[in-house]
């Protein structure tokens, strides 16, 4: 029984002279990291439909401008026509 009580004592010695080496950041576990979350999905979405609108109204000028320029130029032989008939 005494042996019993001795191996007992000395195991808890052991124990308290083992945490007492341990330093306090090593008691404290770390906890669970939570992952990243992204958040920018509203303005991805938003820049996307930018990005699409500027498309289009970039393709609607070059519209306007080719056709602009086709009429110009369709004028400008109109007027040489009409010069070198007078």
């Amino acid at each position: 029984m005494i042996s019993t009580i001795v191996a007992l004592l000395l195991a808890m010695t052991e124990a308290v002279a083992n945490e007492a080496s341990v330093t306090p950041v090593q008691k404290v576990a770390a906890p669970d990291a939570a992952g990243y979350e992204f958040q920018s999905h509203g303005v991805i979405e938003m820049l996307e439909k930018l990005h699409d609108k500027f498309i289009d109204e970039r393709t609607n000028l070059e519209k306007e401008e080719t056709n602009s320029h086709h009429a110009h130029d369709m004028l400008q032989q109109d007027l040489k026509r009409l010069a070198g008939d007078s």
